[in-house]
């Protein structure tokens, strides 16, 4: 029961406003007019943290719908952010406020560079837009995105 309460006492401490502010697609443009979104998917990889990965974008998904708030990138409608790691995984999990979950902006190009602040890795897909990782270095097409669309 501690442990649920201390739970509980986080999140209402360091969450961000569970709102749905600004809701958008995190896409990028596979083919034109088949870009692919960046989506969360239902299972859990470990003990809270649930995977991501590219889809075709449907318009008004809830698991496609993101919320860029300051640094952080949250799930549309949640306290879950988008989350990162030294070994390129990207998946979401609950608001924490440390700087894995921390992303910053690049203009590039036809998109954004998104950047985990504290890896330094970039936001990419496989070239086939549906495994998404991070990656050290800058990987062209499918490390630009663009915020938009969606709701």
């Amino acid at each position: 029961m501690a442990t649920i309460a201390v739970s509980v006492v986080n999140a209402a401490l360091f969450a961000p406003s569970a709102r749905a502010a600004e809701n958008t697609w995190i896409k990028m443009e596979f083919d034109p007019g088949a870009d692919k979104c960046l989506t969360a998917r239902t299972n859990e990889l470990s003990s809270g943290r649930w995977g991501v990965r590219g889809e075709e974008c449907r318009w008004g998904d809830r698991f496609q719908l993101w919320d860029r708030r300051g640094a952080n990138i949250v799930k549309a409608y949640t306290n879950q952010c988008l989350d990162g790691n030294w070994n390129g995984e990207v998946y979401y999990m609950e608001y924490n406020g440390g700087d894995y979950q921390k992303w910053n902006y690049t203009q590039s190009g036809h998109g954004l560079l998104v950047k985990n602040a504290a890896t330094g890795r970039l936001l990419s897909t496989d070239e086939f837009g549906w495994f998404v990782t991070t990656q050290s270095v800058d990987m062209g097409w499918t490390s630009r995105w663009e915020f938009s669309g969606g709701e």
